[in-house]
């Protein structure tokens, strides 16, 4: 039988007693005596046999961390995020350091650790955005990844498709389109440093790549959950009409509805694409600032993170870091937003 060194208690209902600093994960091993000398132990990476002695080496499951704050209101989203970092300066930034917190981190080995109950607030999101509000700290539940780059090792994601399962079921007023990721949230204020420039506008781009394009969102969709991908037919004459005159064009920065600039040339058939470009960023979430039909810094951006988001996993494209909109993200952004004719009943 193989011993069971499981997270299956982790969740919701974890700890059963949240003021305890630690409290150790489970587990079920199996010793081999012989003639009154321990011969074999298992699992062996947690039971270490030297001589006639057996180590137990076990990890904490509960590590509380010190920055937490109350709850303004109900929990309606959660957040996927990695840290670009290896698991023990992981859990030290979160411990020790007092900069920012999260709710979960889960090891590339698929092991969770929990630092902060669902019932309070851990600083995860910064300065964030999503459907027509900032600030989404105080309403989210934050799972971090620890992972630098490349792909993630299937016992992660499969530990964190597990992990959303159970927080589906423990807070199942969260809306399927608000379990996104770092990067579909993090906006730039105007004030801050680097990676946005002091004379930026307020726009996406500040967590970009995190998760980054290797995540397979795909499979959180399988669960019911982030954005989903709608099946029908698209109609052919979608923003404005400009792939039924450029079909293997892309808008692009620099377009413009009043100039009648689309794809970086004058197109006098095509008319609206960009506001409606902005409108269907703005539907699902995205920061995109007003509909004024100029394809600008703001609305790139804006892109860029719904292409990322939207083509990673199984769906990399070469094109996907790309913030221009060519006829696949136009399909695709189409069919996130739900605007598509559904196929015919057999």
């Amino acid at each position: 039988m193989r011993p069971i060194h499981l997270d299956a208690e982790m969740g919701p209902n974890f700890p059963p007693d949240p003021s305890k600093l630690r409290v150790w994960r489970s587990l079920n091993g199996r010793v081999a005596v012989q003639r009154g000398q321990i011969i074999a132990a298992n699992p062996a990476d947690i039971l270490v046999v030297t001589g006639n002695a057996l180590r137990v080496r076990l990890q904490p499951a509960w590590l509380r961390a010190p920055l937490a704050g109350n709850r303004p209101g109900a929990v309606d989203m959660i957040v996927i995020h990695h840290t670009a970092g290896n698991l023990q300066g992981d859990l030290n930034t979160f411990l020790y350091e007092n900069r920012v917190s999260i709710h979960y981190l889960v090891a590339p080995n698929g092991d969770v650790y929990k630092l902060v109950m669902e019932d309070r607030v851990a600083s995860h999101a910064g300065y964030s955005h999503w459907q027509g509000r900032d600030g989404m700290n105080g309403s989210s539940i934050g799972i971090e990844m620890s992972h630098i780059f490349g792909e993630y090792p299937v016992e992660q994601v499969n530990a964190v498709l597990d992990l959303l399962r159970k927080l589906r079921q423990a807070f199942p007023a969260v809306p399927a389109g608000r379990v996104i990721g770092h990067s579909d949230i993090g906006i730039c204020e105007p004030s801050a440093r680097n990676p946005c420039q002091p004379a930026s506008p307020k726009r996406l781009g500040r967590k970009s790549s995190d998760p980054g394009f290797a995540f397979p969102w795909e499979q959180v969709e399988r669960l019911g959950l982030s954005l989903q991908v709608m099946p029908g037919t698209v109609a052919a004459n979608m923003f404005g009409g400009y792939f039924q005159v450029r079909p293997g064009g892309a808008l692009r920065h620099g377009d413009n509805d009043a100039a009648h600039r689309y794809g970086g040339e004058l197109l006098n058939g095509v008319s609206g694409a960009v506001v409606e470009l902005q409108r269907n960023l703005t539907k699902i979430g995205y920061f995109c600032g007003a509909p004024d039909g100029d394809f600008g810094t703001v609305t790139e951006m804006a892109l860029k993170m719904f292409k990322e988001h939207m083509f990673s996993g199984s769906r990399q494209t070469s094109g996907g870091a790309s913030g221009r909109l060519d006829i696949a993200a136009a399909e695709m952004l189409k069919r996130v937003v739900g605007e598509v004719t559904p196929a015919p009943v057999a």
